[in-house]
């Protein structure tokens, strides 16, 4: 049988077929010269004797080789050549005889597969991929029903190795021209497949794999096929099985395997399962199982284990070979997996503690500390890490042990302006520094510190922004560092501290970060903190130069981003109340040193004027209260102890606005003590107000209720205990006359007459008050 000739490999003896006669050729059984397709290299292929050949079951494997050899050439070398002439071989097929091969071919492959001719298998799955690259979508598609059909009439798949690659080639290459309907049993073909997958092959079961993984991604799986129909007709049970054998053959597979080919098979399978509706319900009831046996247990500690193992432990066991692959492919696969199974399921805890029950956490975290800053590994980690830590209890133990590398995936994500990671790892080390309290040695706390302190520092200028996330979580890490035990044993940390928080502010407000409530209040929380932590030590051995040097660098902050801050149209009361919880704890707990300054800051910065102006925005209780503690804190330093309590004893009962404190001065108090008490605290923050030009109400209005006071109680101005307080009402009445003679104001002349009589007829010690000086 005469079915190819070319000119360099005619058999010895022949005569060359003639070229260029004017008579068609004919092969020597006489074909039809329209059969009979010239190639490339000047022969020609007769398409029956090749259909015939390859049809025939009992033709000799190396007659079949030497066909398929030479199809194979004339189809490279059309290839190679690129011809588009009409004649051309492929063209000539393409045109008149596109699927005259595809039966034979497929054919023939089963043929091989029966012989168990391995090497012939082989040669015609190459040729069948081959001509497909060469014919039309069409061809592909013929193919595919033919070998889909031949897989499900094979009874076993031990022999159809290449006949599954070939299969899984054209599913990969030319998966836009398959139609899913073209697969007529998807039932019958997924059974055997998964019959196959027992196998003990492992290059079947990557084939097989491969196969299952492309018809699922194609969705022309059982569960694909008229989904809803199925369910109506009563199948579920049916497809519910098929589907929790897949899911279990699939697994025990990936746990068994030691090639990462068949691993990174299986892996992707099961990534696309995972995202179908029928395996989300075969994983709601491996959490009914889970929960049952739970139940179980906690109720009759003598029963015996349920036999069924739950597809969640068994994923977890499945997966620990690939994560100690040398393959990162094949790793990142794996946490993909873990991650997906984790984070998509049906969201029972005792998925996530299973996995921890099975150690998945130390293997992660063996990835991690082999990963050699592989972002996409690094990353992956990261995230399945963050998933297993929403099972708190269970993962405290597990991270612990982590720690440290955690903190060196820590030290490489903050390097990174916007690493995708940066706030779970941050959020991790806030757990362990949170719950496994002294875990962490000197030398740890450091470290975190000063990368805490590098992060905020590159991001300071405000050019590169941050997560909104890893801003808040890296402020409550250092706030955990200063409330450590190991905090007072770090020589740097006052420094640390006085630069981070710094850079962290500058960030805020160079950003225009400022109007976010949450940013701001966490800042504040490193300051706070810090305050509280300059002052431990209860002699000034304890208290190192580093510490003092702290306390100043808050206030120096305070002075230069807070008080500049206060001057703005604050919309935020929250905000405000956090800025003035820090001033008043300046006041209150600092240094002689560093209060006494703070205050005459305050006082020269219109703090009376500014703080009256918040009172007038957000009138609530809370706020009112903390302005009045650092009015009478100010005035303490200011004046003396004496005159700030006079504030301090009635803060809750003064109003907010300055003309309501002016018309207390306008009653008489008699017997009333509390009125009493709250004018003489407005008459001292009148004062006070006056000495630093901080007017809190019109000089005018000022005037005419002083001088009802002095009228309303001019009998009862005399005697020691009031002393102090009258020295007051003179100074403060005669600056304010002072003031207003300029502008010819009408004044009481009784009120006057009454204030020379005092000063006339009572020893006063007027020196021994402060003055304004004009």
């Amino acid at each position: 049988m005469e079915f190819s000739r070319h000119l360099d490999e005619e058999p010895e003896g022949s005569q060359p077929y003639p070229l260029n006669q004017s008579q068609p050729y004919t092969c020597a059984k006489g074909h039809r010269s329209s059969l009979s397709l010239p190639t490339q290299s000047d022969g020609r292929i007769c398409l029956v004797c090749l259909t015939t050949l390859l049809s025939d079951p009992h033709s000799l494997s190396y007659h079949l080789s030497f066909a398929l050899s030479n199809l194979s050439l004339a189809l490279r070398c059309d290839r190679i050549s690129s011809s588009s002439q009409p004649n051309s071989f492929v063209a000539s097929l393409r045109t008149c005889h596109t699927h005259l091969l595809v039966g034979p071919l497929v054919r023939a492959l089963a043929s091989a597969c029966d012989r168990a001719d391995d090497a012939l298998s082989k040669q015609v799955s190459e040729v069948v991929v081959e001509l497909t690259a060469a014919l039309d979508a069409s061809v592909v598609e013929d193919f595919v029903v033919r070998i889909s059909d031949m897989l499900c009439k094979s009874g076993s798949l031990i022999r159809q190795l290449h006949t599954l690659h070939c299969f899984g080639v054209l599913l990969s290459e030319y998966h836009d021209s398959i139609s899913t309907t073209s697969i007529r049993n998807k039932y019958s073909l997924f059974s055997e497949l998964l019959d196959g997958l027992q196998l003990p092959s492992e290059e079947l079961r990557g084939e097989i794999l491969f196969v299952l993984y492309k018809l699922s991604s194609l969705r022309a799986s059982p569960w694909d096929d008229d989904e809803h129909d199925v369910y109506d007709n009563g199948s579920c049970a049916h497809l519910s099985s098929i589907g929790a054998l897949l899911l279990r053959h699939a697994l025990n597979v990936l746990l068994k395997t030691q090639s990462d080919d068949v691993r990174l098979n299986c892996i992707a399978l099961l990534l696309v399962l995972a995202k179908r509706d029928i395996f989300n319900n075969l994983l709601i009831k491996d959490c009914n199982l889970i929960g049952a046996r739970e139940e179980r247990d906690s109720t009759d500690s003598s029963s015996e284990t349920m036999p069924h193992t739950s597809i969640t432990s068994l994923l977890a066991d499945a997966v620990k070979g690939p994560l100690l692959s040398s393959s990162t492919e094949v790793q990142a696969g794996a946490l993909e997996l873990i991650s997906h199974f984790l984070l998509w399921g049906p969201g029972h805890i005792g998925q996530i503690e299973a996995f921890i029950e099975e150690n998945i956490a130390d293997y992660i975290f063996e990835v991690l500390r082999l990963s050699g800053k592989n972002d996409a590994l690094v990353i992956s980690c990261i995230e399945v890490l963050s998933l297993l830590s929403t099972a708190d209890d269970s993962f405290k133990q597990k991270l612990a042990i982590g720690f440290q590398t955690i903190l060196s995936v820590l030290h490489y994500v903050a390097e990174i302006p916007y690493h995708p990671v940066q706030p779970h790892a941050l959020k991790l080390v806030l757990s362990c520094v949170t719950f496994c309290t002294g875990i962490m040695s000197p030398h740890q706390t450091k470290g975190i510190a000063v990368t805490l302190t590098q992060l905020f520092k590159s991001h300071s200028s405000g050019d590169l922004g941050m997560h909104m996330e890893t801003f808040l979580l890296a402020c409550l890490i250092f706030v955990e560092i200063l409330k450590s035990q190991s905090a007072c044993e770090i020589k740097e940390l006052p420094s640390l501290v006085k630069e981070a928080s710094k850079h962290a502010l500058s960030f805020i407000f160079s950003s225009h970060e400022a109007s976010d409530t949450t940013l701001l209040l966490h800042s504040l929380y490193i300051l706070k903190e810090a305050l509280v932590y300059s002052h431990e030590g209860n002699t000034l051995t304890d208290r190192n130069n580093e510490k003092i040097s702290l306390e100043s660098s808050i206030v120096e902050t305070c002075e230069v981003f807070l008080l500049p801050w206060l001057q703005n149209d604050i919309q935020d009361e929250d905000a405000l109340l956090g800025v003035l919880e820090l001033f008043h704890m300046i006041l209150l707990n600092g240094s002689i040193k560093s209060a006494s300054g703070f205050a005459r800051l305050l006082s020269s910065s219109s703090w009376f004027n500014l703080s009256f102006g918040f009172l007038g925005v957000f009138p609530g209780e809370s706020l009112r209260s903390m302005v009045y503690m650092i009015h009478s804190l100010v005035v303490d330093q200011m004046l003396g102890v004496e005159f700030g309590g006079k504030i301090r004893d009635v803060c809750l009962l003064l109003p907010s606005d300055p003309l309501d404190l002016l018309c207390l001065l306008g009653q008489k108090c008699l017997l009333d003590f509390n009125l009493a008490s709250c004018q003489h605290a407005v008459l001292v923050l009148l004062y006070i107000t006056s000495l630093y030009g901080n007017r809190i109400a019109d000089e005018t209005e000022t005037l005419a209720s002083l001088e009802q006071y002095i009228l309303i109680n001019s009998s009862n101005s005399s005697g020691q205990t009031d002393c102090m307080l009258l020295t007051q009402i003179i100074l403060l009445y005669s600056s304010i006359r002072g003031t207003l003679s300029m502008h010819q104001a009408a004044y009481s002349q009784e009120a006057e007459k009454t204030v020379f009589n005092l000063i006339t007829y009572q020893e006063w010690d007027l020196l021994s008050m402060r003055v304004k000086l004009k």
